[in-house]
């Protein structure tokens, strides 16, 4: 008994050494300067809370996985060797405790090695490997642990029974390491729901508008409106809006929910109405952390998402550092979440199944949030991608992240631009037929579809070839403001496509409130001459070394005066002003078809007034206060008009 005591326990030590080598990994990852949703992780993980969540989930969810695995891999490892054409069952009673150590170490990191071929660039995270070319790389790691698995049984059978052994441990470690993969994009026919929807919104998180032409928008059913433009460049915001709340309120960027709008004062009334007139809205989200709905989901029939509050943070933004835990998160969540192993149409397939018997239906992927981690079919599409190294592939946060010595070996085939138009392509091209397919779908044909994006995204230049990874939410500027919109109405079809007219998600907002509240039909349809308006306390960046501008911009040290987190993933911020007074320095911006003037509050008085066509710019120039304000209240006395209103 104590020799089979020893023996199991090196299977347990080799799963506690190789998840402890991931974790050192990512807890040095976050040690280093990091830009953009990683700096806000990083910061997170200060929190006494947010650290205790982090060790609950290692403890009950990422060590079991890794040690189940560990000793699943094991057991696999051991049946195969004791067949008459492997080792022989005299294995079974031979074996010794470091051969299971070395062996389960060995599967463990041949089932890391196969998720990593599928997602290569994930790899630019460990140390040392993220250095080698992946052309060397892939053959080298495979070479390496078929080595060491020789070396552990060189002694125990012939030559050709070895052989045979190795052979077919590779072949189970691998299909053992796709098995996630595979149940991940299992399908089953859910059951026939009375009722039908009435409207149907995809969402696209960071979509913007000339990507979206480039990646093949044109060929989804419906009609597409050319000059489309959010009301808002920030998700959370956005959909809050769109919801039916308080525009004035949901105006100051941040991406947490205030105290007010968790004790109820800032309700979403649209989707209230819905669901007091039976139409059972339901909201699908695969990083819940966009939103914070956590908490406060009430109004809706449904909300699906794969955690609660800011746990999609940790669990979207660390996932990538421990591959194993990632894959399996798409099979142990309630929802398929952002980690760059998830499938691109589980998110909209299991939304669209879970949506039957509603009448307003509504999903929102961030598959395109940065960093990328470009699957091995999106990296195909960069030539001599092998002769790459992952590290190349690590994008930049801010400019302070880049040194001489980056900029010096900086590859263009690894422009985060590059990287960001692959994936919504290949996202694209993974729910085309699913969204060209739903006029034959009973719950959804009759229907009005809706496929937009919420904001689009910004790649700020370093230098004259470096650019930055993506942002929203900082800005009011055509990358940010130009938006993608589909409306695919069976009741009235439209051409492939609509006015050049200017159309605001605020135009959208209204036409579902009448739409769902007063069974009036569906149009967007704007008249000749008709303004888009955005709204927004753009936020201090880090992107440039030095501003163009002194703005009044939003600051957290200015307006925030504290921050309430809860373990179960709650948030909330506390501000010192009401959103009628903190939002006296707001940006604004109209647009007429193409043009977009935006108008941006300085320090020094007046507003600096940038004008684009498409996304040049056209003009720079700057107005006085007395000129500002005036533009101003014409823009906000049409941004928060009331539906009710004529």
């Amino acid at each position: 008994m104590p020799n089979r005591i020893t023996r199991w326990s090196g299977v347990l030590v080799s799963a506690l050494s190789v998840l402890a080598f991931f974790l050192c990994l990512a807890w040095l990852y976050m040690k280093t300067p990091q830009g953009g949703m990683s700096a806000f992780v990083s910061d997170g993980l200060k929190s006494p809370l947010v650290r205790a969540f982090a060790w609950k989930l290692a403890l009950t969810e990422v060590l079991p996985l890794y040690l189940v695995t560990g000793i699943l891999l094991w057991c696999i490892t051991l049946l195969w060797a004791g067949l008459p054409w492997a080792l022989g069952r005299g294995w079974w009673h031979r074996w010794t405790g470091w051969q299971a150590m070395g062996l389960t170490a060995l599967a463990l990191g041949w089932v890391h090695g196969v998720l990593w071929w599928e997602v290569p660039t994930a790899l630019w995270l460990v140390p040392g490997l993220n250095r080698v070319p992946f052309g060397l790389l892939f053959p080298l790691l495979a070479l390496l642990l078929a080595l060491g698995a020789w070396a552990l049984i060189r002694r125990a059978s012939r030559p050709a029974q070895i052989l045979t052994t190795l052979a077919g441990w590779i072949l189970l470690w691998t299909v053992f390491a796709q098995t996630p993969i595979w149940l991940a994009r299992v399908h089953p026919k859910p059951p026939a729901v009375p009722g039908s929807a009435k409207v149907l919104m995809v969402g696209l998180d960071g979509l913007r508008d000339d990507t979206a032409t480039e990646a093949g928008l044109p060929t989804f059913q419906g009609t597409r409106y050319p000059n489309a433009y959010t009301c808002i460049p920030a998700t959370r915001l956005l959909y809050g809006i769109l919801w039916g709340g308080d525009p004035e309120h949901y105006s100051t960027g941040h991406a947490f929910p205030a105290i007010e709008e968790m004790e109820g004062k800032f309700p979403f009334e649209t989707v209230l109405l819905a669901r007091a007139k039976g139409l059972k809205p339901r909201f699908f989200i695969d990083d819940g952390g966009t939103i914070g709905l956590a908490g406060r989901s009430e109004a809706f029939d449904a909300v699906e998402m794969p955690a609660r509050g800011w746990e999609n943070f940790v669990n979207s933004n660390l996932a990538p550092h421990l591959p194993l835990y990632a894959v399996w998160l798409n099979v142990l969540r309630v929802f398929p979440t952002t980690t760059p192993w998830t499938p691109l149409d589980a998110g909209l397939r299991q939304a669209l199944d879970h949506g039957r018997g509603s009448g307003w239906v509504m999903y929102h992927s961030c598959l395109a949030h940065s960093p990328i981690f470009l699957t091995r079919e999106e990296l195909k599409e960069i030539p001599g991608w092998w002769r790459v190294s992952p590290l190349s592939f690590r994008p930049f946060g801010s400019w302070a992240m880049l040194d001489d010595q980056a900029a010096a070996t900086w590859n263009p085939r690894t422009d985060p631009f590059l990287a960001y138009t692959i994936r919504m392509r290949h996202i694209l091209a993974a729910w085309k037929e699913l969204w060209n397919t739903l006029d034959q779908d009973p719950n959804y044909k009759d229907a009005v579809k809706i496929l937009f994006s919420d904001h689009g995204e910004r790649f700020y230049h370093v230098t004259d070839t470096i650019r930055l990874q993506g942002v929203h939410g900082f800005d009011i500027d055509p990358w940010e403001g130009r938006i993608p919109l589909v409306v695919w109405n069976p009741h009235t079809p439209g051409p492939a496509q609509g006015s050049e007219e200017a159309v605001s998600l605020l135009d959208l907002r209204r036409t579902i409130y009448h739409h769902l509240i007063d069974d009036a039909p569906f149009s967007v349809d704007p008249p000749a001459g008709h303004r888009a308006f955005i709204r927004y306390h753009t936020i201090n960046g880090q992107f440039l070394r030095e501003p163009a501008k002194e703005y009044r911009q939003f600051s957290a040290e200015g307006v925030i005066k504290g921050l309430a987190i809860g373990y179960d993933g709650l948030w909330a911020l506390q501000y010192e002003k009401p959103a009628s007074e903190r939002n006296k320095d707001v940006a604004v911006a109209e647009a007429a078809k193409d043009v977009l003037t935006v108008y941006k509050p300085l320090k020094a008085g007046g507003a600096h007034k940038l004008v684009y066509k498409g996304y040049v710019r056209v003009e720079s120039t700057e107005i006085s206060e007395e000129a500002f304000q005036k533009v101003k209240k014409d823009i906000e006395a049409d941004y928060f008009r009331k539906e009710t209103e004529n």
